[in-house]
């Protein structure tokens, strides 16, 4: 069976003409991205933009947390249930995005364990009422990070950071404040990129077994705090000069 749904109405931002960013994926340093000079090809500004999620991922309870978790389960289960989650992360969000630019899906071709997650998505998707970009790399010189959001929507008529999650089990709102964090990333750069403020954040999150997604709804202004505190923390880790915005 063919899925395809061309319903979703798109704004003018489609076709975003933001830098081109290199990525960089250091063993000792974590993912960051450098921006390309205007003048000269193949040249790249000094400043390094760290990832969103290796500013957040290098927090030491977080890296704690994992440690103890691996050391519970061993290194081949640990290894084992992270590489399924990474992979049944990308192939759902990969499938949400061809349905949403709408593209064909052919049923068949898709794996059992990405149809149940795709499949529970579908009605709530329709809450979606304009997407302004889908899988946008971005960045901010202010906070000094960049990264990938996966999507810029209007949900049921408000401007919102989109975030796809996917999940083996139901989450509670106490255990995902990283989710809010990394939205609320995303909303600074696009509001630097843009000069667009959008003010609320959306986690869609699909859970194995279940009919029907989890949808968290919150401001942008709650949780911004949160984030700077962590950027900050981050670049004193690390002994870096501090993003502009710490400098006013």
């Amino acid at each position: 069976m063919i899925i395809r749904n061309e319903s979703f109405s798109w704004s003018d931002e489609r076709e975003l003409n933001f830098p081109r960013l290199k990525q960089v994926n250091d063993e000792i340093e974590g993912r960051y991205y450098l921006i390309p000079t205007e003048n000269e090809k193949d040249e790249y500004e000094k400043i390094k933009l760290f990832s969103v999620t290796t500013v957040l991922g290098d927090d030491p309870q977080k890296k704690r947390a994992i440690y103890e978790w691996r050391k519970r389960v061993g290194e081949q289960e640990a290894n084992r249930i992270s590489k399924f989650a990474t992979g049944r992360g990308t192939g759902v969000h990969t499938l949400l995005e061809k349905y949403l630019r709408g593209n064909e899906l052919d049923s068949e071709q898709i794996l059992p364990h990405l149809k149940e997650m795709f499949y529970s998505a579908l009605d709530s998707l329709k809450n979606i009422t304009r997407i302004h970009c889908l899988e946008q790399r971005m960045f901010s010189r202010n906070l000094g990070i960049a990264g990938t959001v996966d999507g810029i929507v209007d949900w049921n008529g408000v401007p919102s950071i989109m975030d796809f999650k996917t999940s083996r089990r139901i989450k509670s709102k106490d255990h995902i404040e990283d989710y809010f964090l990394q939205t609320c990333a995303y909303a600074a750069m696009w509001k630097e990129l843009t000069d667009k403020q959008f003010d609320q954040v959306v986690i869609f999150i699909m859970v194995e077994e279940e009919s029907e997604p989890q949808v968290f709804i919150e401001s942008v202004e709650k949780y911004t705090p949160f984030l700077l505190k962590r950027i900050k923390a981050f670049y004193r880790r690390r002994n870096l000069e501090l993003p502009a915005i710490f400098s006013r």
